[in-house]
């Protein structure tokens, strides 16, 4: 027998559970959501949907749309064994076009005509908040995966295992 002491093999560090890192994910991009918006409005002294007559309505539904558009993307991703960055950089595209799409559609259908749409979805492209909520999904997609693989180290696909 040997003199040196025995070590049992390195353990898998305990992941975060799949739902309380969808739950922060939620949380965390409607506040850093919500807050860039309100900074963006603070800033430029406009409305994020100048569009008389269309009321709250594209607005709150178009959000909870980004909302859902970012989990059901993400779910997959966190539910993996090994969590990776590409859904993320996709959620930095789908969430900002979901949110534009059902502003438009709600639009279309609370507002007088289909120009008055038109004109709420080119401003949020022109003005800037859709590259709000992009950046913000890129943000809050990217800090759920890491939280999902904490004590593991994030590694390209490209480099070797130490366990292979």
């Amino acid at each position: 027998m040997s003199d040196l002491p025995r070590t049992t093999p390195p353990q898998e560090p305990n992941k975060v559970p799949t739902i309380v890192a969808v739950v922060l994910m939620i949380g965390t991009f409607f506040s850093v959501a919500i807050m860039g918006l309100g900074f963006l409005t603070l800033l430029t002294e406009t409305d994020i949907i100048e569009v008389q007559g269309l009321g709250q309505a594209p607005g709150i539904i178009g959000m909870v749309a980004a909302i859902l558009a970012l989990t059901f993307l993400m779910l997959p991703t966190l539910r993996a064994a090994r969590a990776t960055f590409g859904a993320a950089m996709l959620a930095t595209i789908v969430v900002p076009l979901a949110h534009l799409v059902v502003v438009w559609i709600v639009a279309t259908v609370t507002g007088e005509s289909i120009v008055d749409a038109t004109v709420a979805a080119r401003d949020l492209v022109l003005r800037g908040p859709s590259l709000i909520l992009g950046l913000s999904a890129l943000l809050v997609a990217g800090a759920a995966v890491m939280v999902r693989a904490r004590g593991q180290q994030m590694r390209w696909p490209w480099e070797k295992h130490p366990e292979s």
